[in-house]
C-alpha cells in the first residue's frame, strides 16, 4: 500500500485508495484546476505574490501549545512559472534575534517533522507546526527577491469535554467515491473551544451499522482503518474527520474523562443497477489538452446512468489507439503511457496517466503533444475479465505541440561488456558471475518461507503473494553459467496457519549482511520469464533500518517486471514513512524492435548518486529521481533514507498486488529467471561510496566441468492401461560433469506423468516427456502414446493416478504405490475389521500389496500412509466396490477435449450452467490439492451435476473444514454464497428415502423381513434402516435399488409383465426384473419403470394406508400413486 506524507497540512474529504496497485493520493482536485498540474516556464524567481487574500502575509492560528499552519505556494513572475519550475531557486528562511536566517540552520525547524511541503488537488505549498509567532521569508537564490509571512499563534489551554453537539450531520452520505467528512462538534456548549484544547480526551470509535462492536481505530492498522488512507482528519476551516467508506457505519466521538459520546451514522449506498451499459459523464467527449502543460482530465463514464463506484474501477477497460490500433493503455511497451499512481512526476518525460477523485473518479493525461483517441469500456456482465463487446464509450484528446515535456539530464552511461567486467572510470566492487555449480553461500542467503519474520498476518509476503520460498535445487540452482530461480506449481501450508496454501514453490536469494553498498553502480544481467501472474523482480534494501521499518528507511527496484507484458520492465523507489504511511516513485521502460524480457539476456543498471537515481536497460536512461522528491519522516538530512547502505534481493514471485492478482495459467509454470551476473561498482575516486559485509573478496565455489548434452535412451514408448509405468534412462555428458542434475517435465499430465525418468500412463492421449540438465539447459525429449482400450475386459478394473491406487483383475486387487521411500497399506473388506500391512518394494520407488479371493459386490475401504522422499503422510479414506463402474477420479475425458464430464458421476464447471472446463469424480474425498491436481484451481467452481445415487457434500475451507453444503441433484449454479468459494468437498453413495406423492408414504420392507420375497409396501416414515435405500447405476439410466437392512433388491416377482405383477424383494442377482429406469415426472417426483416389463412402480388401488402393498402398473399420465421422490436420508 502506498500512503501519505506525515504532517501533510492540507487533508481534504475524498482522499482515497483506488486499489493496492493505483493511488489517487491527492484528495479534492477542484474542477476548474483539473488540469494545473505543471507549466513550463523560467527557473528563475523575478517576482512572487501571495496566491490568494487567504495564503498571506498573515496567517493567524490557536492550539495548545502548538498550531499548524499553511499556504499555497505564491504565483511566480506573474503566475508564469509554477513551484516546479523554481523549487531549485527557491528557500525559507526564519527570524531569530532579529535576523532572517537559512531554516536549514535553525534547529528548532526539522524538515517533515515540524514543517514541509505539501501537494493536494494539483496545489503544492508549505506547511510550518509552531508554538510561537513566527516570521518567514521565501526568497530567491539567484535574484534575492523575497515574500514575507507572519504566523501569529495564540496559546490555549487544555480542556476534557462535559458535553458535544453536532455541527454537521449526525446522519450523512457520503458520495460515489465512498468519501464524507463531518467538522469537529461544539465541546461543552462553547464554539471558541477547539479540538486542539479538547484532543487528548477524545476517542474515535468504528462500527457497521449491522454490528454491536465499537472498535477503536487510533494506530490499529489490524482492523483495515488505516489514518490518513481511509480515514483523517481536515484542517480546511473549522477542521473535521473524514472517511473513505465501502459500506455503511457509525462513528463515535467519545470522552476519556467524562464517557460523553456523540454517534454520527455515515451512510454509503449504491445506485441499484439493472445493466453495466456505460454512458459519457457529460457530453463533453472531445478534449482539449491545456496549451501549456498538455495536460487534461476527464471524468468515468456512468454505468447505467449512475457514477462510478470504487469497487467498480478494476473492472473498466482503458484502450488507446496506437498506429490504428486499439491497445492497453496500461501495457507501456504498446500504449507509451505509463502510470503514475502518486500524480505527475516532473522529472519524467513520458506520457503519463493516472486517476484523480472529486466527488467522483476521472483519468487524467500528460502531457499530450499529439492528437489520440481512447475508449473506456466495462465488461457487459459486470464481471472483471468477461466480454466488453461495443460497451465502450470513446474520447478523442486534441494534444498541444508545444506543451512541456521534461528533458532528461546528461548521461555518459557505459554499457558493461559481459565477458569482461572492467569498465572505464569505474572500480569494481563486488561481482558474482555464477561460473560455478553451486550457489556461494558466502555471500547470498536462502529466503525460505510464505511470511515476514514468520508473522501470520503477513502471508504472502504482506502483498497477496502465492509463492512459499525454499532452499531446494529445483527452485534455487547455479548452472550453465546462470543463478538459476524457477517457480513451480507446489501448494505448501505452514504453521502459522495450517488452512492457507501457498499455491508454488520458488527462489529468493539476498545479499543482506553480507555485501551492502551505498553509491555507485550496479548491474544484473538476466533473461526473464514471460507468462502470467509471474514478477520477477531485482531489488535493494537497507542493510540497517536506520529511519525505521518499511518503507521509512526506503527500497531500491533496479528492476521488476509484469510476465503477462514482456515488452516492457520498470524501476521504483520506495520511501516516505513506514507503512502506511509509505509512498513511491517509479517508470517503465519499453523495448523496442520485438525485444522481450523473455527472448534475450538483458543488462538491468542502476546508477546510485547522492542526489540522483537513475535506471538503465541495455544503456538506456528510461527513469531518474533526485534527492528533491524522496525524503523520509525520520530524518531531515538530505538524501535519507538513500543514504545508507542496501543489500541485493533476487527473486522471482507470482501472483500478487503487482500486477493487479493475475495469476498464472495452463503453461505459464514451471517458470525460470536466469541472472548471468551481479556487478556492484564506485566511480574512480568517489570518496562518499562505500560497501562493505563478509562477502566482499568471497571466493567463489571452484567451477567443475560443464555438461555438454544429454540423451534419453527411448525416443518413443507406447503404455496399454493406466498406471502402466516405463523407465527413461538420461544420459548426461561428458560422463566426469560436476553437476549431472536433471529435471523431468510431461507436455500433459492428464496423460502420462513422470519422475525421476519414471513414466506412469494416465489417460488416452500423447505426451511429450522431457529431460533438461540444471547445468546449461540442455534436454531431450521422447513421446509418450497411452492407448488405453475404451472398455475393459470383464472382471479388470483400475482406480487412481500415478501415485497411489490399485488394479483389479478378477478376483484379486492390486494397491500400489509409486515414487516413495516405504509404503503401507491400511484396509478393510466389507467393513471388517482394519488390516495394517506394509507393502512389498517392487524396486525404484514402486511399492504393492495384493488382497486375493474378492468377488463382486465385495466392498473394500482403504488408505495409504506413504514417504515420497519429503517426509510421511496418509491419504484420504477410499472405497471401492468390486463390479461397480469405476473411473479414475479426477480426470478430463480424452474424447471430448475441454470438457471433463463423465456420465454417472459426479461433476464439476468452472462457469454457470455447466459450462467452461469439466472434471469429473468419483466415491471420495477431495482436498484442495487434489483438485488442483485434477485441473480445478481452488475456489473456482460455479455449477455441477450429482447423478442420483450420489451425495455432494461441499466445504468452504480445506481439510474439509468450515461451512459445508449437501448437494444431491445438479446444480446450474450453485449460489452466489457458494460460487467460487469450494474448497474441498466428499463424494459419497447416497441413501434414500423413497416417498409417494399420493400418499405421503416411503417404501418399506414388510416386518422388516430378511428373506427373498418378503413383499413391499407404503409406510409411515420412522427413518429405520429397513426404508432406506441405496440407487446404483448398472446401465446408462439404469438402476438397482438395494434395501439398506437386508441388502436385497427391489424385485418384480415371477419375471411377471402384466399389470397388477406383485413387487417385492430379492438377492440381486443381475435381472431385468430387478433393473429400473427412474424418469423425470413431475417436478421432484420420478416415474420408476422396470426394464423387463416396462411398467411402472404403483401404490396399489391409489393406497393411503401404511402397509399399502405396491405392484407394477402400466404409466399413466404422471399419476400420483405412481410418482416418487428420492430424498437424502443423511
Amino acid at each position: 500500500m502506498k500512503g501519505l506524507q506525515k504532517n501533510k497540512f492540507l487533508k481534504r474529504v475524498g482522499t482515497v485508495l483506488l486499489t493496492a496497485a493505483m493511488l489517487c493520493g491527492s484528495g479534492i482536485m477542484p474542477a476548474e484546476d483539473r488540469l494545473q498540474v505543471v507549466q513550463a516556464a523560467e527557473s528563475v524567481i523575478n517576482s512572487m505574490e501571495y496566491y490568494s487574500a487567504s495564503d498571506g502575509p498573515v496567517l493567524k492560528n490557536s492550539g495548545v501549545g502548538k498550531a499548524s499552519y499553511g499556504f499555497v505556494m505564491p504565483k511566480f513572475n506573474g503566475g508564469q512559472s509554477s513551484w516546479q519550475d523554481v523549487s531549485g531557486d527557491l528557500s525559507v528562511k526564519v527570524k531569530t534575534d532579529g535576523i532572517y536566517t537559512d531554516i536549514d540552520s535553525v534547529s528548532s525547524f526539522v524538515y517533515n517533522q515540524n514543517w514541509g511541503h505539501w501537494n493536494d488537488g494539483g496545489f503544492t505549498g508549505y506547511w510550518f507546526e509552531v508554538s510561537e509567532t513566527t516570521y518567514l521569508q521565501l526568497y530567491s537564490k539567484s535574484t534575492g527577491v523575497t515574500l514575507d509571512y507572519t504566523l501569529e499563534f495564540t496559546n490555549l489551554n487544555k480542556t476534557t469535554i462535559t458535553s458535544m453537539t453536532a455541527t454537521d450531520g449526525p446522519e450523512l452520505t457520503a458520495g460515489p467515491t465512498g468519501s464524507i467528512g463531518f467538522t469537529y462538534p461544539t465541546f461543552n456548549g462553547d464554539s471558541s473551544i477547539i479540538y486542539d484544547a479538547v484532543a487528548d480526551d477524545l476517542k474515535v470509535y468504528v462500527k457497521t451499522l449491522n454490528s454491536s462492536e465499537w472498535i477503536d481505530i487510533d494506530n490499529n492498522a489490524a482492523s483495515g482503518w488505516i489514518y490518513d488512507n481511509n480515514f483523517g482528519q481536515f484542517r480546511d476551516g473549522p477542521g473535521g474527520y473524514w472517511f473513505t467508506l465501502t459500506e455503511s457505519i457509525n462513528v463515535k466521538l467519545e470522552s476519556k474523562t467524562s464517557g460523553v459520546s456523540l454517534i454520527y451514522t455515515l451512510k454509503y449506498e449504491k445506485a441499484e443497477r439493472k445493466s453495466y451499459k456505460l454512458s459519457p459523464y457529460d457530453e463533453n467527449t472531445t478534449i482539449k489538452a491545456d496549451e501549456k502543460t498538455g495536460a487534461l482530465g476527464i471524468p468515468l463514464p456512468k454505468i447505467d446512468g449512475s457514477p462510478a463506484y470504487q469497487t467498480d474501477l478494476e473492472n473498466f477497460v482503458y484502450e488507446i489507439k496506437i498506429d490504428g490500433n486499439w491497445v492497453e493503455l496500461g501495457d507501456y511497451s504498446k500504449s507509451t503511457f505509463v502510470y503514475s499512481g502518486n500524480g505527475y512526476n516532473k522529472m519524467s518525460d513520458k506520457n503519463q496517466w493516472g486517476y484523480w477523485v472529486d466527488y467522483i473518479y476521472g483519468l487524467w493525461f500528460q502531457p499530450l503533444q499529439q492528437n489520440y483517441e481512447l475508449r473506456i469500456g466495462y465488461p457487459e456482465n459486470g464481471e472483471k475479465g468477461a466480454a466488453v463487446n461495443d460497451n465502450f464509450v470513446y474520447y478523442t484528446f486534441i494534444g498541444s505541440p508545444g506543451a512541456h515535456r521534461p528533458t532528461p539530464p546528461p548521461d555518459d552511461f557505459k554499457i558493461g561488456d559481459p565477458n569482461d567486467p572492467h569498465i572505464d572510470g569505474y572500480d569494481l566492487v563486488f561481482n558474482d558471475e555464477f561460473t560455478g555449480n553451486t550457489l556461494n553461500t558466502n555471500v547470498w542467503n536462502y529466503v525460505t518461507g510464505y511470511y515476514i519474520n514468520d508473522d501470520p498476518g503477513t502471508w504472502g509476503w504482506g502483498n497477496n503473494e502465492l509463492e512459499h520460498y525454499t532452499d531446494s535445487e529445483r527452485n534455487v540452482n547455479v548452472a550453465g553459467g546462470n543463478l538459476n530461480l524457477t517457480a513451480y506449481e507446489e501448494p505448501k501450508s505452514f504453521p502459522q496457519d495450517p488452512t492457507r496454501y501457498a499455491q508454488y514453490s520458488s527462489g529468493k536469494i539476498t545479499s543482506q549482511s553480507k555485501v551492502a553498498f551505498k553509491y555507485g553502480r550496479i548491474d544484473f544481467r538476466a533473461k526473464l520469464p514471460a507468462g502470467n501472474g509471474l514478477w520477477p523482480a531485482l531489488w535493494l534494501l537497507p542493510d540497517d533500518d536506520t529511519y525505521g521499518t518499511w518503507a521509512a528507511s526506503g527500497e531500491i527496484d533496479v528492476m521488476e517486471a509484469r510476465g503477462r507484458i514482456p515488452g516492457a520492465s520498470s524501476g521504483a523507489i520506495h520511501f516516505g514513512g513506514a507503512w502506511p504511511a509509505n509512498t513511491y516513485l517509479d517508470g517503465s521502460y519499453a523495448f523496442e524492435n520485438g525485444e522481450r524480457i523473455d527472448t534475450d539476456f538483458h543488462t538491468y543498471s542502476l546508477v546510485w548518486e547522492e542526489d540522483m537515481l537513475k535506471w538503465y536497460v541495455d544503456g538506456n536512461l528510461f527513469f531518474y529521481a533526485n534527492s528533491d522528491q524522496w525524503y523520509t519522516t525520520a530524518s531531515s538530512a538530505k538524501g535519507a533514507p538513500f543514504d545508507q547502505e542496501f543489500y541485493i534481493v533476487m527473486n522471482l514471485a507470482v501472483g500478487g498486488w503487482f500486477d493487479g492478482g493475475i495469476t498464472p495459467g495452463p503453461g505459464d509454470i514451471p517458470a525460470t529467471m536466469q541472472v548471468d551476473y551481479v556487478r556492484v561498482y564506485k566511480e574512480e575516486g568517489d570518496t562518499k561510496a562505500t560497501a562493505s559485509g563478509s562477502g566482499l573478496g568471497s571466493t567463489p565455489p571452484p567451477a567443475g566441468v560443464a555438461v555438454t548434452g544429454v540423451s534419453l535412451d527411448k525416443k518413443e514408448i507406447t503404455l496399454k492401461q493406466a498406471g502402466e509405468t516405463a523407465v527413461l534412462t538420461a544420459a548426461v555428458t561428458p560422463s566426469n560433469a560436476s553437476n549431472k542434475n536433471v529435471t523431468w517435465t510431461s507436455s500433459d499430465t492428464n496423460v502420462a506423468t513422470v519422475s525421476d525418468g519414471k513414466v506412469t500412463a494416465v489417460a488416452k492421449g500423447s505426451a511429450v516427456v522431457t529431460v533438461e540438465t540444471q547445468d546449461g539447459k540442455y534436454s531431450d525429449t521422447c513421446t509418450v502414446k497411452v492407448d488405453i482400450q475404451e472398455t475393459q475386459q470383464p472382471g479388470n478394473d483400475h482406480v487412481g493416478d500415478g501415485t497411489t491406487g490399485l488394479n483389479r483383475t478378477g478376483t484379486t486387487v492390486e494397491f500400489y504405490v509409486n515414487n516413495a521411500v516405504f509404503a503401507d497399506l491400511h484396509y478393510k473388506v466389507n467393513n471388517g475389521g482394519q488390516i495394517n500391512v506394509g507393502m512389498k518394494n517392487s524396486g525404484n520407488g514402486n511399492f504393492t500389496y495384493t488382497v486375493s479371493d474378492l468377488k463382486d459386490g465385495d466392498t473394500i475401504e482403504y488408505f495409504f500412509t506413504y514417504n515420497p522422499g519429503n517426509g510421511a503422510l496418509d491419504t484420504q479414506w477410499a472405497s471401492y466396490t468390486l463390479g461397480a463402474s469405476t473411473q479414475s477420479p479426477g480426470t478430463e475425458n480424452p474424447g471430448n477435449p475441454g470438457n471433463g464430464e463423465r456420465a454417472g458421476l459426479v461433476t464439476m464447471y468452472l462457469d454457470n450452467d455447466y459450462q467452461g472446463k469439466a472434471v469429473s469424480f468419483d466415491i471420495g474425498r477431495y482436498d484442495m490439492e487434489d483438485m488442483i491436481r485434477a485441473g480445478i484451481p481452488n475456489d473456482s467452481i460455479s455449477s455441477l451435476k450429482v447423478p442420483l445415487g450420489y451425495k455432494l457434500t461441499v466445504y468452504r475451507d480445506i481439510h474439509f473444514g468450515g461451512e459445508s453444503k449437501v448437494y444431491s441433484a445438479d446444480s446450474s449454479y450453485v449460489g452466489n454464497d457458494w460460487n467460487d468459494a469450494i474448497t474441498s468437498f466428499v463424494v459419497e453413495e447416497a441413501t434414500y428415502y423413497i416417498y409417494n406423492k399420493n400418499s405421503g408414504l416411503v417404501l418399506d420392507i414388510a416386518g422388516g423381513g430378511q428373506d427373498n420375497g418378503t413383499n413391499l409396501i407404503q409406510n409411515t416414515p420412522d427413518q429405520s434402516a429397513g426404508q432406506q435405500w441405496k440407487v446404483t447405476a448398472v446401465e446408462d439410466g439404469v438402476y438397482k435399488i438395494i434395501n439398506v437392512m437386508n441388502k436385497k433388491a427391489i424385485d418384480v416377482a415371477e419375471l411377471s409383465t402384466a399389470n397388477g405383477g406383485n413387487v417385492h424383494v430379492w438377492d440381486y442377482v443381475d435381472g431385468d426384473n430387478q433393473k429400473w429406469r427412474i424418469e423425470n415426472g413431475n417436478q421432484d417426483y420420478r416415474l420408476v419403470i422396470n426394464k423387463l416389463s416396462g411398467l411402472s412402480l404403483d401404490a396399489d388401488d391409489w393406497s393411503t394406508e401404511p402397509g399399502g402393498n405396491v405392484i407394477q402398473w402400466q404409466a399413466g399420465d404422471a399419476q400420483a400413486n405412481q410418482l416418487w421422490r428420492f430424498e437424502i436420508a443423511d
